[in-house]
């Protein structure tokens, strides 16, 4: 699965707060809306072009590149697998009356 974050979304965040549209920027980069918006939605824009955007956005370029979908962090992770053990336990004691309370986690233990 690909985690990185599609051009498209990068540009469109940057263009939101900027309060700028994409024609705004195609403008400024000298090219038509429908030639800028196909080679940001596939990715397939040329290297000078991304220069003259970062420049144009005012961002380092390296912002468009190897960019990551954030992933859940260990303390959500960390929460699900406690939350699955209480009901686990509630299980357990609902039909076997077999663990004691004070194995169930505490809301320190979820965070």
């Amino acid at each position: 699965m690909n985690n990185e974050v599609p051009l498209k979304q990068i540009v469109d965040d940057l263009l939101k707060k900027k309060q700028r549209s994409l024609s705004w920027l195609a403008e400024q980069m000298n090219k038509t809306f429908d030639g800028l918006k196909l080679s940001v939605t596939k990715g397939s824009i040329k290297y000078n072009d991304l220069l003259l955007m970062a420049e144009v956005l005012g961002v380092e370029v390296s912002i468009f590149i190897g960019k990551k979908k954030p992933t859940k962090t260990v303390r959500e992770e960390r929460k699900k697998e406690l939350v699955g053990y209480a009901v686990v336990h509630l299980h357990l004691k609902v039909s076997d009356n077999l663990v004691t309370d004070d194995f169930l986690p505490t809301d320190n233990d979820l965070g």
